[in-house]
């Protein structure tokens, strides 16, 4: 679990950082607008899953319970989606 916290910690903190300017600040200059607040909200369950995944993935294989296995692979899904659109925004 460390060696996976140490991983994403650095992507993890920048999508937090990202989540608080997006409801902080707004996103664009027409003020926060539903679009923006769904954009942090997500944000903010990208962040969450990043920090999820290495417990998560340490449960399963400790446990091998099925659940555990299910909800590892959605937090990974869902932090590789984010990894890859906040390293490449042009996609």
């Amino acid at each position: 679990m460390a060696v996976g916290w140490s991983l994403l910690a650095y992507p993890a903190f920048y999508v937090i950082i990202l989540s608080t300017l997006g409801f902080g600040l707004g996103i664009g200059h027409n003020g926060l607008t539903f679009g923006a607040i769904f954009t942090a909200l997500l944000t903010v369950l990208a962040a969450g899953s990043m920090v999820a995944l290495p417990a998560l993935l340490g449960l399963a294989i400790r446990w091998r319970n099925k659940i555990l296995w299910v909800l590892s692979a959605v937090t990974g899904i869902v932090t590789a989606i984010t990894l890859v659109r906040y390293q490449f925004p042009h996609l």
